[in-house]
């Protein structure tokens, strides 16, 4: 073999040894399954996992009106803004709340926060927390409360996590609960998205590692598995870019999962 012939196969190999590895690490790839209502799409679509900066216990993820930023609530009662590629470009609020889920009134930007410690949803104005309304649960289960808020067409659907897996709807106009569904399909309920396009719900479910597509009457339409997500509580659909935003719990890190990657 001439020296010419060796350094064209030997840079080769290198090149297809890199791109293997990229593939890997990059941007994990998506196994085939088209059966039934798996939710499972092609090896054409990947999904992006984004690691955040100095967030911990990310509880809660929605979209700015414009979709041009996220927001984001942890544990420790801290609202951020995020830039799309996960980093951090603004606090918002800060107090000891057990904030787990926000949610924005995309016509006027108003934000709403769930708190689970204290199981009541807190209205964001000018800096400080106005009381919206407080859920009571009979025989309630510690740490299983308040887990996911959406905003949809003058409601505020509000979510507990767990015995039981209920969704409150909350009309702000009138000021009272209109609606109460217990969602038996569901482990655990850990965050909700209100799909601003038809009426439609999206939920989390860390549990089950799972995220469902249901009705405005909350009957279940479809299910996509993210059996990749460990600990998976926040969600926000975002038509703007075409994607679901998926934030962990365990590690605060945040997946951009292509619509396509679905299909």
């Amino acid at each position: 073999m001439n020296t010419f012939s060796f350094f064209n196969k030997f840079f080769a190999a290198a090149i297809l040894c890199a791109t293997a590895v990229f593939v890997a690490e990059g941007c994990t790839k998506h196994g085939p399954d088209q059966g039934g209502g798996s939710g499972n799409g092609t090896d054409s679509a990947t999904y992006t996992k984004l690691s955040t900066v100095g967030l911990s216990g990310l509880s809660g993820l929605c979209m700015t009106p414009d979709s041009s930023l996220l927001y984001a609530v942890c544990d420790g009662g801290i609202l951020y803004k995020l830039n799309l590629d996960g980093t951090t470009n603004s606090k918002v609020y800060e107090g000891t709340n057990d904030f787990e889920a926000v949610t924005v009134n995309p016509s006027i930007g108003d934000i709403y926060l769930a708190d689970e410690g204290t199981m009541t949803v807190w209205h964001l104005n000018s800096g400080l927390l106005e009381k919206v309304v407080t859920i009571s649960i009979p025989n309630a289960v510690s740490n299983k409360g308040l887990e996911g808020l959406t905003y949809g067409n003058g409601n505020l659907y509000i979510a507990n996590q767990a015995s039981p897996t209920k969704i409150f709807v909350y009309n702000l106009a009138s000021k009272t609960i209109t609606k109460e569904v217990t969602i038996t399909f569901a482990g655990y309920l850990s965050d909700l998205c209100y799909d601003q396009k038809d009426g439609s719900i999206w939920i989390m479910d860390s549990e089950k590692q799972s995220i469902y597509h249901c009705s405005a009457d909350l009957n279940l339409l479809k299910t996509y598995s993210v059996a990749f997500i460990t600990k998976g509580e926040a969600l926000s659909v975002d038509y703007k870019n075409k994607c679901y935003w998926v934030g962990s719990d365990a590690n605060s890190s945040i997946w951009k999962i292509p619509f396509a990657y679905f299909n």
